[in-house]
């Protein structure tokens, strides 16, 4: 599943909508938060934090921005997934100050990383198929785990475009027709994962 956040309100004519991929616990590698952010008024340079606020330490990953009146900027932070568990906020900084009306708790929503734990398993697709004889097999070989199986689907337009941010999954499901599909970008980074 996708999760997403969005401010409710915008601060200084900015708003900000953040959104990730939602899988089972994985065992590490990073986790890629795409971020959208739209400013009425511009050119103004921002900094966009992400921090881990997990046990037993957190970490922090930033990209220093640049925004043009009314043209979104798109991009992905790469968070590495190297502590027990992963509680992320999302924060905007502008000269210096915290935008704090712009801050998104709760990104990646606590996950626990590694374990006896399923495989995260991502489609790429426009339609969700039928996932029992998966989720029985799963099941299975997973018995006692207690963990019931996610399933994200995204469109092959939103595929990341780096390899790293695959690192996180086990298995990516492509259909022949979406990979054509595929942004060169994105196919060229499922390629240099594999």
């Amino acid at each position: 599943q996708v999760s997403s956040l969005a401010t409710g309100s915008t601060q200084d004519g900015l708003s900000v909508k953040s959104e990730w991929i939602s899988t089972n616990n994985p065992a590490g590698g990073y986790l890629p938060i795409h971020v959208e952010m739209t400013s009425t008024w511009g050119p103004r340079e921002l900094r966009v934090a992400l921090q881990n606020k997990g046990y037993p330490v957190g970490s922090e990953v930033s990209r220093v921005v640049t925004l043009e009146a009314n043209k979104p900027a798109r991009f992905t932070l790469s968070v590495p997934l190297n502590t027990q568990s992963f509680y992320g906020t999302l924060q905007v900084f502008e000269r210096g100050s915290e935008l704090d009306k712009l801050s998104q708790a709760g990104i990646g929503l606590g996950n626990s990383l590694g374990g006896n734990q399923p495989p995260s398993i991502f489609l790429v697709g426009r339609a969700t198929p039928d996932w029992r004889i998966c989720d029985q097999a799963v099941s299975n070989f997973f018995a006692g785990s207690g963990q019931s199986l996610q399933h994200p689907v995204l469109p092959p337009d939103k595929v990341p475009e780096r390899w790293i941010d695959f690192t996180a999954l086990d298995l990516v499901l492509v259909p022949l027709v979406e990979l054509e599909q595929m942004p060169t970008a994105s196919r060229e980074a499922l390629l240099a994962w594999t």
